[in-house]
């Protein structure tokens, strides 16, 4: 489709566009920063962060604690989590851990974050 084709859709205020059989709909930016939903993975994954540092770092500013979670996490993501990512539960010998929290972190999104966007979680 040429840039004259879709001058005449915005003049026409036409929302689609059928050539030969496959429609033809205008790319629409999706919304972005306030009205976005919430992505309740994300939502649960900075509660776990805040856990894990009440839990395990409450001594420590949330500078310094992010920049721990984010060494622990990607230590264990890289060394025992390439065994555990198909469990369905918490393997036991993690119970009570900070290794619990990581494997509930990498089961709902298998990223490490920056200490940076850790530093954010924990600020909320």
């Amino acid at each position: 489709m040429c840039i004259a084709q879709l001058d005449l859709l915005d003049l026409l205020d036409v929302e689609e566009v059928t050539i030969g059989v496959a429609p033809i709909v205008p790319a629409v930016a999706p919304a972005r920063g306030r009205g976005r939903p919430p992505d309740h993975g994300l939502v649960e994954r900075d509660r776990l962060f805040r856990v894990w540092h009440r839990q395990h770092h409450p001594e420590l500013s949330a500078h310094a604690a992010a920049e721990l979670i984010a060494r622990d996490l990607g230590r264990y993501r890289s060394s025992a989590w390439q065994r555990e990512r198909t469990d369905d539960t918490v393997p036991a010998r993690h119970l009570g851990r900070p290794t619990e929290i990581a494997w509930s972190i990498l089961r709902l999104r298998d990223f490490v974050p920056s200490p940076r966007s850790i530093r954010r979680s924990l600020s909320n």
